[in-house]
């Protein structure tokens, strides 16, 4: 299979979110529907033959799930963030906010227009700016889960540590981009299921652990109001670029001067970073995130598989999620977590070079080059030649991950991918729930 293709310049250093994780430029594929099927399929069995999926999801909570669904009765729905390796900046941005100050919706501008220029913006999950009826969820991989509980204990949010039950047999971690929002997807689900069905909630927000706030929203109740029973997300159009202090004060300011109304929702478009995912839909229809995509485009994916299966969703093109700039922790707990993810993208590189997994024409893709240097080659040579140039050797295990998930993403809004081999995808465990222990 020869994808042309062409590099793009702007990868791994372009502060546009749209640029970030995807190393190919204007991508043109050949009509050849069984190779597209092979590649997505090669993806899953690399990890079922790794006797990584599917397997027991673990959930940690430090107060025993009893507590966690006691606690939860009769609640708005709660916000669930995805974060890794941000828990000092989220303990900062908590602090932001005074304890003698509250706000009762975050469509109030005034908790991030009048934060000082160096300090740190509060987050749009603060307890403080969400009122009193409503949880917040931090999910987290059971490797960082002590250092999040630390930073963040006594600030009314709940971490959850997740990770994946495997035998002492089996070498490597899942991990990554997808396999985390499955986590946190799971969990909702997981009490979702254990609430009282009378006064339950049927949606819950997911949220990045930066998101400060969402243009012309007046808060998350206008959203959920308009929610439907057969819609799978409610979304908006994702930050383009990340900003500093000064430029979302600025942007607070002038937003809070405005009479804010939700804006006309679609049904096309990427919905990203902040959604409020219908969780009884995706439960009952055995819906989640993939975790085979494992170093981006989860989220895309996801969203094309719903275009593709006419599976309808909220799109809120007007309105727009605002993300703040943020600082790592560095941690060793991070490092070593890291240091599992990269093993895993590796023997994922490695085998899609090889193809040993799946047997008659398998991976790699041909890239047919649009700009020098010309000639065919395999999507890891290509990535790791132009990495070259740039002086990024080591990162090309990552981009070369990250170019097969751009090319099936494209793959699946084009339809070039059957949908019951995306059903396998996207329902990891067929017509049965995930194993859940917490």
């Amino acid at each position: 299979m020869t994808v042309q293709a062409s590099y793009r310049s702007s990868y791994d250093q372009s502060t546009l979110t749209t640029q970030k994780y995807q190393p190919l430029d204007n991508i043109t594929f050949p009509a050849d529907i069984k190779l597209y099927n092979q590649l997505v399929a090669n993806r899953s069995k690399v990890l079922t033959t790794m006797g990584l999926l599917p397997a027991r999801l673990d959930l940690v909570t430090e107060k025993s799930r009893h507590a966690v669904v006691l606690d939860e009765q009769k609640k708005l729905p709660p916000l669930v963030v995805v974060s890794t390796n941000r828990s000092q900046w989220i303990k900062a941005s908590l602090a932001a906010i005074k304890k003698t100050e509250r706000y009762n919706s975050v469509g109030d501008m005034n908790a991030v227009a009048d934060v000082p220029d160096r300090s740190t913006c509060p987050v749009i999950y603060s307890p403080r700016r969400i009122g009193d009826n409503r949880n917040v969820y931090i999910v987290v991989h059971f490797d960082e889960y002590n250092e999040y509980r630390r930073a963040l204990g006594g600030s009314g949010i709940t971490v959850v540590g997740w990770k994946f039950g495997y035998s002492q047999a089996i070498q490597y971690q899942l991990s990554g981009f997808g396999a985390s929002r499955f986590a946190a997807i799971e969990f909702c689900k997981a009490l979702w299921r254990q609430l009282d069905p009378r006064s339950r909630w049927s949606y819950a927000w997911l949220l990045d652990d930066n998101v400060i706030a969402l243009s012309n929203c007046p808060g998350l109740e206008s959203v959920e109001g308009t929610m439907k029973v057969d819609k799978v997300v409610a979304g908006f159009r994702g930050a383009s670029k990340l900003e500093d202090t000064p430029g979302i004060t600025a942007w607070a300011k002038a937003e809070r001067a405005k009479q804010v109304t939700l804006p006309k929702a679609r049904n096309m478009g990427i919905v990203q970073q902040a959604a409020l995912w219908n969780i009884k839909y995706l439960d009952e229809n055995y819906l989640n995130f993939s975790p085979t995509f494992v170093t981006s485009a989860e989220d895309v994916s996801f969203m094309n598989y719903f275009d593709v299966t006419a599976r309808p969703y909220f799109f809120y093109t007007g309105a727009e999620v605002i993300k703040a700039v943020t600082k790592s922790d560095g941690s060793p707990s991070k490092q070593a977590l890291e240091q599992t993810r990269t093993e895993l993208v590796q023997f994922i590189v490695d085998e899609e070079k090889t193809g040993l997994v799946t047997a008659k024409q398998p991976p790699p893709v041909t890239i047919d080059p649009l700009t020098p240097p010309t000639g065919l080659q395999t999507v890891h040579k290509f990535i790791a030649a132009n990495l070259a140039k740039l002086d990024k050797i080591g990162k090309d295990s990552d981009a070369a991950s990250r170019a097969v998930e751009q090319i099936l993403c494209d793959a699946i809004e084009k339809k070039l991918i059957r949908v019951p081999v995306l059903d396998q995808v996207f329902q990891l465990n067929g017509q049965e729930q995930q194993r859940v222990q917490w």
